[in-house]
C-alpha cells in the first residue's frame, strides 16, 4: 500500500514538473530499442507519434522531389546503361524472404528488428541510412539536440563572474577570450 501510493506521489510530480512534448517521444521513436513506444500511456499517444514520422519523411521527400537530379546526366553513359540492365533484374530475382516490402519507410523502421543484446550507439542510424535515408536525416536532426541546457547555463554563470562591477568596460572579444582560457583550463 505504502509502494502505491509512493508510485502515485512521484508520478503526480514528475507530471507536474516536467511534460512530455513531441519532439521527446519522436527522439524516443528513433531509439531503435524503445521505437514501441511501450512507455506511452495509450495507443492515441503512438499514432500521433507514427503519423507525425511520416508527415516529416513525406517533406522531406517532397523537398528532395524538387531538387534537380544530377546523378544521371553526371554519369558517364557507359556506366549508365550498365546499371539499368542491372536494375532490370530486379524485378524477376529470387530473393530469401518473401515478405511484403513495407508501404512506407516509417513502417519498415517499425517492423525492423534491431539485434538484442547490443547497446544503443547513435551511430546506429548512420550504418542503417541507406535502409532508412530519411528517418536517419530526422533522427540526425532530432538527436543530436542537447537533452539539457546546464552546459550554457554554466557558461553564462562564469561570464557573470568575468564581468563584475569593477569589470563592465571589457571590450566583447576580451570576455569571449577570458571565457574561452577559463573553460580550457577547467580540467587541468
Amino acid at each position: 500500500m505504502t509502494m502505491s501510493s509512493l508510485k502515485e506521489k512521484c508520478l503526480k510530480i514528475l507530471n507536474e514538473k516536467f511534460e512530455l512534448h513531441l519532439l521527446h517521444k519522436l527522439a524516443m521513436f528513433l531509439h531503435p530499442k524503445l521505437k514501441s513506444l511501450k512507455l506511452l500511456a495509450d495507443h492515441g499517444e503512438i499514432m500521433g507519434v507514427h503519423s507525425e514520422a511520416r508527415r516529416l519523411v513525406k517533406e522531406l521527400e517532397e523537398k528532395r522531389e524538387d531538387l534537380p537530379d544530377r546523378s544521371i546526366s553526371a554519369a558517364p553513359a557507359a556506366k549508365r546503361a550498365r546499371s539499368v540492365s542491372v536494375d532490370c533484374l530486379v524485378d524477376v530475382e529470387d530473393s530469401s524472404d518473401d515478405t511484403v516490402p513495407p508501404d512506407d519507410e516509417v513502417s519498415a523502421y517499425i517492423e525492423f528488428k534491431p539485434p538484442k543484446g547490443n547497446p544503443f550507439d547513435v551511430l546506429w542510424w548512420k550504418e542503417h541510412a541507406k535502409t532508412f535515408p530519411n528517418l536517419a536525416m530526422i533522427a540526425r536532426n532530432i538527436l543530436s539536440i542537447p537533452a539539457m541546457s546546464a552546459a550554457s547555463e554554466r557558461d553564462f554563470s562564469t561570464a557573470g563572474f568575468v564581468i563584475q562591477e569593477r569589470r563592465t568596460q571589457l571590450k566583447p572579444g576580451t570576455v569571449d577570450d577570458i571565457l574561452f582560457l577559463h573553460s580550457n583550463l577547467k580540467g587541468k
